[in-house]
């Protein structure tokens, strides 16, 4: 089962000041692993990354979910095919990498499909001199949620949120970030009639840090964007 998630490591303009780490997961077919929501089972898709040379690295960032309901039913967010999470790489006064630069990478998942489930886990060492793959780091980036455009009406209120979605296109879903799910009553997609809606119950008023990731998809593909606290 060691071929069901297969992992890689990307990079782009390491040493320059807009550069990024990726790790990239290849899914077998029929398999999913989770977002950092995981949502009603499942655990979320961590990793811990090193790097040498005084370079520092930041906080890992999701490109955004699908949807899938297991047995039960749950419902659980997370990613079929193919994943990855990136990760901003700053270079204090850092002109030339070393020769030995490089970068270690602890990641863990959990994988599965129906109403199985196999938890992987797998640490690699790798030179990052040489190591640039600027298209894959920009297709993961064009899938990371945007803000929400200031052109969508939301409405706000101590219990609820409103958001009118009608410009996004004609599919749409929502999924709560972790620190959203502790506030969350429910979130409800409406599309019928002439102004689509999700709205969003609160329990009560989410921390600091919680997001709403809103799915829009249509013949040009699909974006996410975010509603945050």
């Amino acid at each position: 089962m060691s071929d069901l998630v297969t992992v890689s490591i990307l990079a782009m303009g390491i040493g320059s000041p807009d550069a990024w780490l990726g790790i990239e997961y290849q899914i077998a077919p029929g398999w999913h692993i989770y977002w950092e929501n995981p949502g009603e089972s499942g655990r979320p898709t961590t990793a811990n990354v090193v790097v040498s040379d005084g370079l520092s690295v930041g906080e890992a960032v999701y490109p955004g979910p699908h949807r899938f309901t297991m047995p039960g039913p749950l419902i659980n967010y997370g990613y079929e095919d193919q994943a990855a999470l990136l990760m901003p790489v700053t270079s204090p006064a850092l002109t030339e990498l070393s020769a030995d630069a490089s970068a270690t990478v602890n990641t863990s998942w959990l994988v599965c499909r129906e109403s199985q489930c196999i938890p992987g886990r797998t640490a690699m060492t790798v030179p990052l001199r040489g190591l640039d793959t600027p298209q894959r780091i920009q297709h993961w980036q064009s899938l990371v949620p945007t803000p929400l455009p200031d052109s969508i009406p939301v409405d706000r209120t101590d219990s609820s949120v409103v958001i009118h979605v009608a410009s996004l296109g004609p599919y749409v879903d929502v999924f709560p970030n972790t620190i959203l799910e502790t506030a969350l009553v429910s979130s409800q997609i409406s599309i019928s009639g002439d102004d689509p809606t999700i709205t969003i119950e609160l329990s009560k008023q989410p921390e600091p840090g919680a997001k709403a990731i809103i799915s829009a998809e249509s013949d040009d593909g699909i974006r996410f964007h975010e509603l945050t606290w």
